[in-house]
């Protein structure tokens, strides 16, 4: 790593494709705890502790952003380079705690609609997985169809519902998002209460379910998301989930089966959950009581 660093790489790398660049970037930044590459100015920048998905940061170099869907979680690609690095080195755990905390945000339409989104980033077999919970709801009584018509719900750039069911806005989504998997689901799943719908997204490695509880007093949107893993802004699994024409005009490319990426989250441990195994088996494992907790497990 000496050597590669002091080599004047500079001026030859600024010669390559971009691609190339960026790939190069990756694999010094691979190594290196405290840089993470940019994919706007094909340069290393140095770790900020005080930028995670939470919060919202004004950075010059972030272009491609990726918000939750009521624009509170700041997801980035070095954030997931980041996360995937520092778990796999074992290093710097307050500042990874800090990229895979949970977040949950509550916005209120009108005196009745609540908006709320829930956010849980996961770590598991070096990928980075997210959940993601919406849901509109009614606290006076049963949720309506005016009540849902309030709000645009975007799940990816290729599944959103309008805002109303009006023809020239439906076409204007339409023509924003190819796919009518996700106004589908919510249709059967508002004609059938109680029951979860699922569906997926062919054009990003995208899981989601929709369901109208039998109460009707809100609806509930479950979404999972498949970000890969540890690689550079151009990797599909990130940059199909960005705003870009780049996959919203070609034919699908993510033919992966219903519930891939659900049960990737669902079925692995986060790597904050084995932490905590980890670390109290360093700390009790010398206790009886302990061999009783590990024959029961």
């Amino acid at each position: 790593m000496r050597r590669i660093m002091s080599w004047p790489w500079q001026q030859d790398l600024r010669r390559c494709p971009i691609s190339q660049r960026l790939e190069f970037l990756t694999g010094i930044a691979y190594v290196e705890p405290h840089s993470w590459a940019c994919v706007h100015c094909h340069k290393l920048h140095a770790v900020d502790v005080l930028d995670h998905p939470s919060v919202q940061r004004y950075l010059p170099c972030l272009v491609k952003s990726r918000r939750g869907p009521l624009g509170k979680y700041y997801l980035e690609h070095h954030h997931i380079q980041l996360a995937l690095k520092l778990s796999r080195m074992g290093v710097n755990r307050p500042y990874l705690k800090k990229l895979l905390a949970s977040s949950s945000t509550t916005l209120r339409e009108n005196r009745s609609t609540v908006y709320t989104h829930t956010a849980r980033p996961k770590i598991a077999g070096e990928r980075f997985l997210l959940f993601e919970k919406i849901s509109i709801g009614n606290d006076h009584g049963t949720l309506s169809r005016r009540d849902m018509q309030e709000g645009f719900i975007m799940l990816c750039p290729h599944q959103a519902l309008p805002r109303s069911y009006l023809p020239t806005l439906q076409s204007i989504v339409r023509e924003l998002c190819p796919s009518t998997a996700l106004d589908d689901a919510a249709r059967l799943a508002l004609a059938s209460p109680g029951r979860e719908v699922q569906g997926h997204c062919r054009w990003c490695p995208t899981d989601f379910s929709v369901l109208f509880p039998s109460s009707r007093r809100e609806l509930i949107f479950n979404v999972w998301h498949d970000f890969g893993t540890y690689g550079s802004g151009l990797n599909p699994y990130w940059s199909s989930q960005v705003w870009s024409d780049q996959y919203r005009r070609q034919p699908p490319i993510f033919n992966r089966p219903l519930g891939q990426s659900r049960n990737l989250y669902i079925n692995a441990p986060s790597c904050i959950t084995l932490w905590l195994w980890e670390g109290l088996r360093s700390r009790f494992s010398s206790l009886p009581a302990w061999n009783g907790l590990r024959s029961r497990r």
